[in-house]
């Protein structure tokens, strides 16, 4: 009888193992280069680890077990939470800033389908310790190192800004209550994947208000982070920190393949500040990659307070 591979996983046969070296040798070529250093965990964790940062719900997308000794452990579909953990065990040894980068092989529980697989390799870069825009900036150049190294250009990839930090204060300026905000980031987070008319229409019927729907509607066209305080004159401050972050990459030369876009969210509730994602330049394709400043992670993983920013 024959066995077929399962279903959502691959089999790398050398022509195969070839090409996933050549991606992964350059993540680590490119981190090494920009000073970071890689680190590494076990592939599976204890699931509460997992709840704690995501949410009760997260045990429906993930591949979790019992041992023998009844303890419930989940194989690992991210490593954000162990980088928290590895930190938070040696906090007050680590010199910082600390600049880590991991290529590990992760596992989620969903539905196979074109682009997301159920087993498969990321590259993650973190700079922990660092409560400045030029981390931010320095994560976005790294990635963008790679991206130029295996011959992107500028007319191939855009990578997509914003702030949830700036976002939270135009909706809560707009009169948002801050209790309705969870809820409206997951909605604007997909307005990229919807025709325009189909999200307005969702939009209204979130919020009610058709003011507010159009100021959110005007706040989200801007395409130059230095236009927003000449249309809402109370985000001059909160937009000042995204605008520092694009003035260091114009200092890096890589300006050219950056914008400001108010729709980029990010889904996951961690984020604190700059956000970002990667796309094709013709938006045919799902984002290849994402991130931004997530102050509260180790803190949340039960550590200390201090600014954390990755991709």
């Amino acid at each position: 009888m024959k066995i077929p591979p399962v279903k959502g996983t691959r089999d790398f046969y050398p022509p195969e193992m070839a090409v996933r070296n050549w991606i992964i040798d350059g993540w680590k070529k490119v981190s090494v280069r920009n000073g970071f250093e890689e680190y590494d965990g076990p592939i599976f964790e204890y699931l509460k680890m997992f709840q704690i940062k995501s949410g009760d719900e997260i045990v429906e997308q993930l591949f979790s077990m019992q041992d023998r000794g009844g303890r419930d452990l989940a194989l690992r579909p991210e490593i954000t939470p162990t980088l928290a953990r590895m930190v938070n065990q040696r906090i007050n040894s680590l010199p910082k800033p600390i600049k880590w980068f991991s290529v590990p092989r992760l596992f989620r529980a969903e539905r196979p389908q074109k682009g997301r697989l159920r087993e498969f390799f990321q590259w993650n870069i973190d700079i922990i310790g660092v409560d400045d825009p030029r981390a931010d900036a320095e994560v976005i150049f790294t990635t963008i190192d790679y991206l130029r190294e295996v011959g992107l250009t500028q007319d191939d990839i855009k990578i997509k800004i914003s702030s949830r930090k700036l976002l939270a204060a135009a909706l809560r300026g707009f009169g948002i209550r801050a209790d309705n905000l969870e809820p409206l980031y997951a909605l604007l987070d997909k307005k990229a994947k919807m025709p325009s008319e189909k999200f307005e229409v969702l939009l209204k019927a979130e919020i009610g208000d058709k003011e507010i729907v159009n100021k959110i509607l005007d706040f989200m066209a801007v395409d130059d982070v230095r236009d927003i305080p000449k249309i809402e004159s109370f985000l001059e401050d909160d937009s000042q920190e995204l605008n520092e972050i694009f003035v260091s990459l114009d200092q890096m030369k890589v300006d050219d393949y950056c914008v400001f876009d108010a729709s980029i969210v990010r889904g996951l509730a961690y984020y604190t500040g700059v956000v970002f994602e990667v796309h094709d330049a013709v938006g045919e394709l799902r984002a290849i990659s994402g991130g931004g400043r997530y102050d509260n992670l180790l803190q949340d993983c039960g550590g200390h307070s201090i600014a954390d920013t990755g991709m």
